[in-house]
């Protein structure tokens, strides 16, 4: 939802005859990492979850060849307990950031 609705969420910048470039993709398939906990510590999950988040984050994106945004589902016995994602600035800054939440929030009420 989040990455059809925004563009900037699937645009590619390349260099193109020494000149940066957008490249728009059109609406298709992202990948999401999904991370599978059990539930038997759930305090051990969260700490995972955010430590695979703050890892995701930490990777450099590749604004050439992958699309600026990483969404993460985390799994607690197979049913979803955490949603997380990383985006560079140039993705979106902090008003934009604010209003996907939000429509991510009333999107999965």
């Amino acid at each position: 939802l989040l990455v059809e609705r925004h563009e900037s969420l699937r645009t590619l910048f390349r260099h193109r005859d020494g000149e940066l470039t957008q490249h728009v993709v059109g609406p298709g398939e992202l990948d999401v990492a999904v991370l599978l906990a059990d539930g038997a510590a759930e305090s051990d999950s969260r700490e995972l979850f955010i430590a695979h988040q703050r890892g995701m984050c930490a990777t450099g994106f590749d604004f050439a060849a992958e699309l600026p945004f990483r969404p993460l589902v985390g799994l607690v016995d197979g049913t979803p307990r955490g949603l997380g994602f990383c985006m560079p600035h140039v993705a979106g800054d902090l008003p934009a950031t604010r209003l996907m939440v939000a429509e991510l929030r009333t999107a999965l009420a």
